[in-house]
């Protein structure tokens, strides 16, 4: 059992004029089956509507809270064969605490 049924990946294309884009679209829900291209900065501006900060990848999307976990790639693990729940954990370096969006926001 790994861990393919609660989260997905999608890979951008690269970024475009307007940003990162994903032409083929995401599988990540509320952006599932929409048509077109999806462009990352949705993700932000769901996740902090009166943000502004860099729009950056990798990014980690809670779909149950709809909300940022992270963007740290060093808290980001990469893509990996065989991804399931003991593969986590060592990705994750134990001194260095994740990104949080709203900390930025309040300096």
């Amino acid at each position: 059992m790994g861990l393919h049924g609660v989260i997905s990946m999608d890979v951008a294309d690269g970024q475009s004029g307007r940003g990162w884009a994903l032409i083929s679209g995401t599988s990540c829900p509320p952006w599932a089956g929409r048509e077109g291209p999806f462009l990352l900065h949705e993700v932000y501006q769901a996740s902090e509507p009166l943000g502004t900060c860099r729009i950056t990848v990798p990014v980690l999307w809670d779909k149950r809270l709809e909300c940022i976990v992270s963007n740290d790639s060093w808290c980001v693990p990469p893509p990996r064969p065989a991804l399931g729940p003991h593969s986590l954990s060592p990705a994750l370096p134990p001194t260095r605490a994740p990104y949080s969006r709203r900390s930025i926001l309040k300096m």
